[in-house]
């Protein structure tokens, strides 16, 4: 769910991107070039390390029990807020600059989505997804689409939203500390598929 924190991790290329975003939208990566097929796994893995590790684990359990179910999916949205607010710490190119690039490769490889993933890439488009986690109400925005997709305790996810604004500050630090490692480790990550291809081929 965090869509904008995957491309920032991301290879700086369209397929790269690509691959990034298609991680929350597919369940398999065959079929696709492969360097989109490399980055949907490497998305897997950042959500593997990112749910396993201990500073994630621990900022869970700033949620209440009726709302701590969902607190994963709660702090993608979140850490995509604070990337955000905090974006110049980490890329030296303005936030809508960056996004517009996003667009582009998301458009130009439209050949290659099936119907369902486009209708939600279009939605993203238009909506200006990626932009819109700059303020809390965009947060809400992110929250109210996923809800949707919830036929039970949606309004237990919704209501997630007040541990959100109740322990920010608290979230906001763990995000400081987390962020920078979850950098390192894409990297390490996307070379050891690297190097896993390579050895294929010889």
């Amino acid at each position: 769910m965090n869509f904008l924190a995957h491309t920032f991790l991301a290879r700086n290329t369209g397929q790269a991107q690509v691959g990034a975003i298609l991680g929350d939208l597919m369940k398999s990566a065959s079929g696709f070039p492969q360097e989109v097929q490399r980055e949907i796994s490497v998305h897997r893995s950042i959500d593997s390390f990112t749910d396993s590790h201990e500073i994630v684990i621990g900022t869970k359990q700033y949620f209440r029990p009726e709302t701590r179910r969902f607190a994963g999916i709660l702090l993608d949205v979140f850490f995509d807020h604070l990337l955000t607010v905090h974006w110049s710490n980490y890329s030296n190119v303005p936030l809508p600059a960056f996004v517009a690039q996003v667009h582009e490769h998301l458009n130009s490889f439209q050949s290659i989505y099936p119907p369902r993933v486009w209708f939600v890439l279009e939605r993203m488009l238009s909506e200006k997804w990626l932009l819109s986690y700059g303020t809390f109400e965009g947060v809400k925005q992110a929250i109210d689409r996923i809800s949707f997709r919830l036929s039970r305790r949606r309004e237990s996810f919704r209501a997630g939203l007040e541990d959100l604004k109740k322990n920010h500050d608290k979230i906001e630090r763990g995000f400081e500390t987390f962020f920078p490692l979850l950098v390192v480790y894409s990297e390490i990550r996307r070379c050891e598929l690297d190097e896993k291809h390579v050895s294929r081929l010889d």
